[in-house]
């Protein structure tokens, strides 16, 4: 299952609290075997669904345990893949920005007031692609940190911004 990063580093911290909960649960677990065992001693006969219960309170550690291991190597899996689609999203992006700085610097060959609307209007349309970029970068940025990933400098993109 696809996650996204933040969902990722959600459920990492989630899961690494679950152990603390089995401890606790443990104990009483554990006081819980110590009264059949005293039932035991006496020979009591248990009904079968209270032997049933028992033996699954005695297995469901190790079971949670199992599980958290699956759900961790899943984890792990869905975490080395966003981390190479981030890369390959940000290379896209690294794109982009040069794409934009090319437009942006084809403003200064403009000299025909004829075609200030279109002009202005293709400022605007920049201007909005360059907030969107914004957006992202601060996405990514903060991706990365999440997975501690070295983080990206965007100062071409701000340069941009304040050239505009």
């Amino acid at each position: 299952m696809a996650y996204l990063a933040e969902e990722l580093s959600e459920l990492r911290e989630y899961l690494k609290a679950i152990p603390d909960q089995v401890a606790e649960l443990r104990d009483k677990i554990d006081a819980m075997v110590d009264d059949f065992n005293v039932l035991d001693k006496y020979r009591y006969e248990l009904a079968n669904d209270d032997f049933k219960a028992k033996w699954a309170a005695i297995g469901w550690p190790d079971q949670i345990d199992k599980l958290l291991k699956h759900a961790e190597d899943a984890l792990m899996t869905d975490e080395q893949n966003f981390i190479r689609n981030l890369q390959q999203d940000q290379d896209l992006f690294k794109e982009k920005l040069h794409h934009l700085a090319g437009v942006i610097s084809d403003f200064a060959r403009h000299s025909d007031l004829n075609k200030l609307a279109e002009i202005v209007a293709e400022v605007q349309r920049v201007t909005l692609e360059l907030n969107e970029a914004q957006a992202l970068s601060q996405l990514y940025n903060s991706r990365e940190r999440l997975f501690a990933l070295p983080v990206t400098n965007y100062d071409e993109l701000t340069f941009m911004v304040k050239g505009l």
